[in-house]
């Protein structure tokens, strides 16, 4: 939609500049009001969206100085840095670079780009750890297979010492496999298993691999290649009828839904998180536990990348409580466990599984519980009920947690 929306201005601009020569006087009159209508009728928009005040508008195309504007949860406003991330520019004046990689949640277009939980961590980094910096590299609409992309990426263009890999449990296990239907299979990068066990990928999927990795790197090249782009990002009269375009196609695969395996309808303020319960069955079935053997394989991939490279790799897992811990649990005794399901389960199984490769990682769940967190606390940590996003009180939770597990004192893990 992007290259269409290039060729039309591409056409309009040539329009434009070909009607002093081509029309009569009173066109060219009638021209003229009708442009600068269109620009006072921007500007108001320009105006309205920077008050947030601008209603059903979505943008947060990864572009250099692209625009981010987002009306749900806690409507996030502003521009993405130079590289084309959410986040405020990056320090590279610091030896020692800390990514942190993950999807929606790293990325937090929920909120304004100064709280959220990279500049929170890199603020409570600033004292004792002088020569640190945070670098957020959050993506939505990604998953595990992702991160590794990402992971290389951070090492290629920022040299960056440390990596933490942040795992949403309400996504990332049904991102991992295909078996799980969450996705397009056509359009989301899946790995298979071969009858090995290894980690394997189709020619589609390879090259599905190769397009993301190459995205990625496209915010680093001269600014002025992508200027089409993004000015549309920042134009909202363009904005609002394409937001109303994604609207109506979620709507569409919404009605085209009602798939079993515990799809939370996509009709429901929950569908952009992409929830599914079956990976958090206390007796998971196939697809479920081969979600978890391919996640621990990237993970492994992961490491084996920072182990060559000389990177230290940490590992936090974001818990998912869904409405019916809320209305059945309270105070601080709270259980995870739901009928057949248990919540934290996933995140036991990834504990355990980096304990065992010495990869240090910080359960976010485990940590709630150890903190005696109530669970009216917990919802304020998460937009939508308790259920959604995190909240500017959720990245200040998390960026303490990681702060006090990982970073308390420098000795520990400077290099």
């Amino acid at each position: 939609m992007a290259s269409k929306t290039f060729w039309v201005l591409l056409l309009a601009s040539a329009v434009l500049l070909a009607a002093p020569w081509v029309l009569r006087p009173r066109l060219k009159q009638n021209l003229l009001l009708l442009l600068v209508s269109l620009l006072v009728i921007e500007l108001f928009l320009e105006g309205v969206a920077w008050a947030g005040l601008l209603p059903g508008v979505n943008t947060k195309q990864r572009l250099p100085w692209g625009r981010v504007y987002w009306t749900g949860e806690g409507r996030g406003n502003g521009i993405r840095n130079r590289h084309g991330w959410y986040y405020p520019g990056f320090n590279l004046t610091t030896t020692n670079r800390i990514a942190l990689i993950g999807d929606s949640f790293v990325e937090a277009v929920e909120i304004k780009r100064g709280d959220n939980l990279g500049v929170r961590l890199g603020g409570q980094l600033a004292g004792p750890w002088k020569d640190y910096s945070v670098l957020s590299l959050g993506n939505h609409g990604t998953g595990p297979a992702h991160y590794l992309e990402v992971l290389q990426y951070a090492h290629r263009n920022f040299q960056v010492r440390e990596a933490v890999l942040v795992l949403y449990l309400g996504n990332d296990l049904t991102d991992c496999s295909a078996a799980m239907a969450l996705h397009v299979v056509n359009d989301f990068l899946y790995y298979r298993l071969d009858p090995a066990g290894r980690l394997t990928l189709t020619p589609a999927d390879e090259a599905k691999r190769t397009a993301y990795a190459a995205s990625l790197g496209a915010p680093h090249q001269p600014p002025w290649l992508q200027t089409p782009w993004i000015l549309t990002s920042h134009c909202m009269s363009l904005q609002i009828p394409l937001s109303i375009r994604d609207k109506l196609a979620l709507r569409r695969r919404g009605q085209a839904g009602g798939q079993p395996g515990g799809f939370v309808p996509m009709d429901t303020s929950l569908a952009q998180l992409g929830l599914k319960a079956a990976p958090f069955a206390v007796d998971p079935d196939p697809a479920s536990r081969e979600a978890m053997t391919i996640l621990t394989a990237l993970l492994q991939r992961s490491a084996d990348f920072c182990a060559e490279h000389s990177i230290k790799l940490r590992l936090v897992t974001v818990p998912f409580f869904p409405p019916d811990f809320y209305a059945s649990q309270q105070g601080t005794a709270w259980s995870s466990r739901i009928g057949d399901h248990d919540f934290l389960k996933p995140e036991r199984d990834i504990a355990a599984w980096a304990g065992q490769h010495h990869i240090s990682v910080l359960p976010l769940g485990e940590w709630m519980q150890r903190q005696k967190l109530d669970v009216s606390a917990i919802r304020s940590l998460y937009f939508t009920g308790g259920s959604g996003h995190f909240t500017e009180a959720g990245h200040r939770f998390i960026a303490g947690a990681m702060a006090a597990n990982f970073y308390a004192t420098p000795e520990k893990t400077a290099p």
